[in-house]
């Protein structure tokens, strides 16, 4: 009996120290060989979180925002210190020579399931228009995050607006404003426009009571848990509308049917707010129509596309690109109803780009004045 309990203190001796030291890497990335032997499962191109650090981080305005110190797959710290998905923290922005780009939304702009910052659509929006502008002729700032509504998303940029200084504002939100009335069975009249009887502010200790007490006390349990932290029940996007785990489709769909008049109103003025701030700071702003997949959602993305159109006045610089229009075939381009792959994500950024040019002044006159540059040079 004395020696089986020796043994298996020592196995389970061995597994803490390995565990520790899996805890420690942050990362499953040159672990490989290790969780598909030991775990018996591969890592999906498709899961969203592939690490132990959480991707969110608790924010007092904002329900959740991202976390500064949040390590990718290849255990890159991807997000700056105020919580963009950035590389840099704006103080090094050169406003003598770039275009300063913001472009904001939900976990389709700040694209969840690619794990380098070049490759998400803002990323690789910033490596066209360097292109066509010059190296280092513009900053694509990536100032979305996952979960948030268009509301959320306001709320950030009135507060960053003034210090970036963005000479183009870009919001490409839809089907996430759409989930506070799809999460909540509250009745619909009363929801407040804020959405404070819906939302809820994301609390690390809420998370930390749901955990097995193995994860709390050991790396065995840190490490098998951790796989699973911000998915499945662990997920803590569910966490801001107070539930644990997804909202079952018949509810949302009847959730979705009750958007009447006044929920139209009061979600389409998050958008007129938008557009007001960056026309009285002369600010470029383009609402890019997001493209949607969806037999439960579509029709009412389709409906903030319509209301958005109506918003267009080039004249006053709010411009909207009908890119859910154009953009025909979905194919290797979405995971799903609304996520970019590596490639939709360039082929959006190239669509977005070549409207840019094509449509905002200060990006088409130097797009213009450099291609005249290159053509002077080849005359010589």
């Amino acid at each position: 009996m004395l020696k089986m309990l020796l043994f298996a203190l020592a196995i389970f001796s061995f597994v803490e120290a390995v565990s520790y030291l899996i805890y420690r890497q942050k990362s499953f990335e040159g672990l490989k060989n290790f969780y598909t032997s030991i775990l018996k499962r591969r890592q999906k191109v498709r899961d969203d979180i592939r690490t132990f650090t959480l991707r969110y981080d608790e924010h007092p305005f904002l329900a959740l925002s991202s976390n500064p110190e949040f390590r990718n797959s290849l255990g890159e710290k991807i997000h700056n210190k105020y919580g963009f998905r950035h590389r840099g923290e704006f103080e090094d922005i050169d406003r003598s020579r770039e275009l300063v780009v913001y472009a904001t939304g939900g976990s389709s702009t700040y694209c969840n399931f690619i794990e380098k910052n070049e490759k998400t659509w803002p990323g690789m929006l910033e490596t066209r228009l360097n292109t066509d502008l010059g190296r280092n002729g513009s900053r694509v700032i990536n100032a979305a995050c996952s979960g948030w509504t268009s509301f959320q998303s306001l709320i950030r940029f009135s507060a960053w607006v003034d210090v970036i200084k963005p000479d183009l504002v870009i919001v490409y939100h839809g089907k996430n404003d759409l989930a506070p009335f799809a999460n909540s069975d509250l009745a619909i009249d009363d929801i407040h426009p804020d959405y404070g009887n819906v939302m809820y502010s994301l609390k690390f200790d809420s998370i930390a009571k749901g955990l097995p007490l193995l994860a709390r006390y050991t790396y065995t349990g840190k490490v098998f848990c951790g796989a699973y932290v911000n998915r499945r029940y662990f997920n803590v996007l569910w966490r801001i509308y107070n539930q644990s785990g997804p909202t079952p489709k018949e509810n949302i769909m009847k959730g979705l049917s009750r958007i009447g008049p006044r929920e139209w109103e009061y979600l389409i003025s998050r958008y007129r707010t938008f557009a007001s701030i960056c026309k009285d700071r002369n600010i470029a702003c383009l609402f890019v129509l997001q493209k949607v997949v969806s037999d439960m959602y579509t029709p009412y993305v389709d409906e903030i596309n319509r209301r958005l159109k109506l918003m267009e006045d080039t004249s006053a610089g709010v411009y909207v690109y009908d890119f859910a229009g154009e953009l025909k075939d979905t194919e290797g381009i979405l995971y799903d109803s609304v996520h970019f792959t590596e490639r939709g994500a360039d082929v959006a950024a190239g669509m977005i780009k070549d409207y840019i040019v094509k449509n905002i002044p200060a990006f088409k006159d130097r797009t213009a004045a450099r291609r005249e540059h290159r053509e002077e040079r080849v005359g010589t």
